[in-house]
């Protein structure tokens, strides 16, 4: 990692780069959506994993799992890029209540990837307050949608990471602001 992108790391913590991305996931559910396109999806992916798990605002949500699973910020990008990455060709299934479940996936994945904790499937499905077997059907069901394609680019991923860097560095908080990362 060069030094700029180190700078630019260092510079934003963990509470802007999450505040960022369950914001950018609330405005994405709250848009209408049509389902086009997922008939196909759901001949690939069981998309019932992604329904009825809506107790926690995303960022009450991402706060717990803060609480209990280190995360490096470089690994709360990565999500934020995995997300991304689903919302761009499936935006149909990020809907209110399928967020929390794509937020697991997400953090999931790229924690699994870009982290080496010792955790186990048993110990993630605790933190996000699910069972084992719902947590290991969402991971799948995850990776299905990634097209278990988890890596992404240097040049991608600072990217986003400039991107969070300005939106962190305005107003984002007090106004509309779309996030079009």
């Amino acid at each position: 990692m060069n030094s700029r992108v180190q700078l630019l790391l260092d510079s934003l913590s963990k509470e802007d780069i999450s505040s960022i991305l369950c914001s950018s996931l609330e405005q994405l559910s709250a848009l209408e959506m049509k389902d086009s396109g997922i008939e196909k999806l759901n001949l690939l992916v069981d998309l019932s994993v992604f329904m009825t798990i809506k107790s926690f605002s995303p960022q009450e949500y991402l706060n717990r799992i803060l609480t209990y699973i280190s995360l490096e910020k470089s690994t709360l990008i990565l999500a934020f890029i995995l997300i991304d990455k689903v919302s761009s060709y499936c935006i149909s299934i990020i809907r209110e209540d399928t967020i929390l479940k794509l937020l697991i996936g997400a953090v999931t994945c790229a924690t699994k990837y870009n982290q080496d904790i010792g955790y186990t499937d048993k110990d993630y499905a605790t933190v996000f307050g699910i069972t084992s077997t719902t947590f290991l059907q969402i991971e799948t069901a995850f990776l299905q949608l990634i097209d278990y394609s988890v890596y992404v680019s240097l040049e991608t991923w600072t990217l986003y990471l400039e991107n969070i860097y300005q939106i962190s560095n305005s107003d984002y908080e007090s106004s509309d602001v779309e996030y079009d990362l």
